[in-house]
Formats: structure tokens, sequence, C-alpha cells
């Protein structure tokens, strides 16, 4: 999926209107405020143009759902005192951590197909 928000986001911290995106891209604001509004499907073709204006790779405006789970584009990062310690069960702390790591070598695999897949629609694209 997109996340529009993060496209969003760093236009507006770049102080980049939507009339300027959209000028670029060669189409009406009013068209591109529905890409940020995730009213309009995204083209990877868009998305590329969208991320080079933005002084951005690609990757940056992606965010995955495994098991349920939205991973937005960030590293997974587990700061293990505080999350267990607030929210889980200390006994079922190990139980929680073998998940984790089943699940970081999940996004890492997810990613590594992702990027096969960027890399083959750049070549079909060229």
């Amino acid at each position: 999926m997109i996340d529009t928000n993060k496209i969003r986001r760093t236009r507006k911290q770049k102080g980049i209107t939507q009339q300027y995106m959209a000028s670029q891209l060669k189409m009406s604001q009013p068209v591109y405020a529905r890409i940020e509004r995730g009213q309009r499907r995204v083209t990877p073709e868009t998305l590329e143009k969208i991320a080079t204006i933005l002084g951005e790779n690609t990757e940056e405006f992606l965010d995955e759902e495994i098991n349920g789970v939205r991973v937005m584009n960030k590293e997974f990062q587990v700061h293990s005192d505080s999350i267990f310690n607030q929210h889980f069960y200390p006994d079922k702390k190990s139980f929680y951590e073998e998940q984790i790591k089943h699940l970081q070598g999940l996004i890492e695999d997810m990613k590594k197909e992702k990027q096969e897949l960027m890399d083959l629609l750049k070549a079909k694209m060229m």
C-alpha cells in the first residue's frame, strides 16, 4: 500500500503546493488532491515521479501489512523493557521475543521480494 498521508506530510514539510505537484505530474490539482486523500489509485510510475519531485526514495511512501500488523516503512525496533513491562506479562517475554524474531524475518523477506518486484517493474518501464 502507499502511505498517502506521508506523501502529504512530506510535501507540506518541503513547502510544496498541491498545484505544483499536479503541474509536475501533468494532472489537475483536484486529481492530485485525491491521491493524497487516498481516493485515487497511484501507479508505480506516478509514485516514482512523486518521490522524485519530493526528493525522496519511492520506498519511503510504501507501507506493509504483515499478519494484520501495519508496518509503516520504518525499521522494526523493539524497546523490550518498556514494551514488555508495560503491556505484556513478563513470564511470556521469551515467547514474544520469538514471535518478534519470526516477524522480523518475514519483514526482511518481504522487503527483498518488494525490491525484486520494483526492479522488475522498473525494467519493464524502460
